[in-house]
């Protein structure tokens, strides 16, 4: 591992020595998935501020950006900053937020990117509860001036969407904000829906090409590995659930039961479902 990166006990350790000897420190939190020149300036200005500059990075189990996000795993993201002069150190953050970071690094200036500079805009809250835990031990909260980029609009103008869906995006983006968006599905909490329909079991089989048939002009492939997933009324009603109170699924499973322990597994029975077998 990078001579940078360390373990929250670890650095814990390393920078109660560096306090005692008078030294500030800097921390910044993200999930720096696409590291581009706004992260620089921002890094660079943030140690600027103090003697030491320590980097908090998401991990991926809490990289919360979208469709196959994060890009990059937790550890070639956290290679990538050691890279960096300006970063001192580097440590893992398992949690949504910055508050186990700030727990433990206690740092004298907290450091966030312009974006963050109207923090009434955060529907997450999230930042009010890290200010509120830096006020614990004295630190101060600081908004860089450095320029504004988004590692999220590069990744999904490049690598994650095609030209219509961007243009189908810029059209509900000028018609509705994210807060507005935002604030109507929350809305969808409140609702229960029922649905209707065939339950589907798509097992997909991943194979490796053999050779040719001895008596027939056909290839013979070896199955490897295969794949499960939900389909039908079931993958309606699993996605669905992440946005409303409870799915009521309606639906033929079929007499053996084959798959109900895999849909178990799938945590589809989290709502309740109800199972007309034949």
């Amino acid at each position: 591992m990078n001579k940078k990166i360390y373990t929250n006990s670890n650095i814990k350790k390393i920078l109660q020595i560096k306090k005692r000897k008078g030294l500030k420190i800097s921390m910044c939190h993200g999930c720096f998935d696409l590291l581009h020149l706004g992260h620089i300036d921002h890094l660079i200005e943030c140690k600027n501020l103090s003697d030491i500059l320590v980097v908090s990075v998401t991990s991926d189990k809490y990289v919360n950006k979208g469709l196959n996000r994060p890009f990059f795993k937790l550890a070639e993201r956290m290679e990538s900053l050691a890279a960096l002069s300006c970063v001192d150190y580097i440590i893992p953050s398992n949690s949504e937020s910055a508050i186990e970071s700030l727990k433990t690094i206690k740092p004298n200036f907290y450091c966030k990117g312009p974006d963050y500079k109207l923090i009434k805009n955060d529907t997450t809250k999230k930042i009010k509860k890290e200010i509120s835990e830096l006020k614990k031990f004295k630190g101060k909260f600081y908004i860089t001036k450095s320029k504004q980029f988004s590692s999220s609009k590069l990744v999904n103008n490049s690598y994650l969407y095609n030209s219509e869906q961007l243009n189908f995006l810029k059209k509900i983006k000028k018609k509705k904000s994210f807060a507005e968006i935002s604030k109507i599905v929350h809305q969808f909490k409140k609702i229960d829906i029922t649905i209707v329909g065939e339950s589907i079991i798509d097992v997909y089989q991943k194979c490796n090409p053999v050779g040719k048939s001895g008596k027939e002009p056909t290839l013979i492939f070896s199955n490897e590995k295969n794949f499960t997933f939900l389909g039908g009324a079931l993958a309606i009603s699993k996605n669905i659930s992440e946005f409303v109170n409870k799915v009521n699924l309606i639906s033929y499973l079929g007499s053996t039961k084959k798959y109900l322990k895999f849909i178990q597994i799938k945590k589809l029975l989290v709502f309740m479902i109800l199972m007309i077998l034949i």
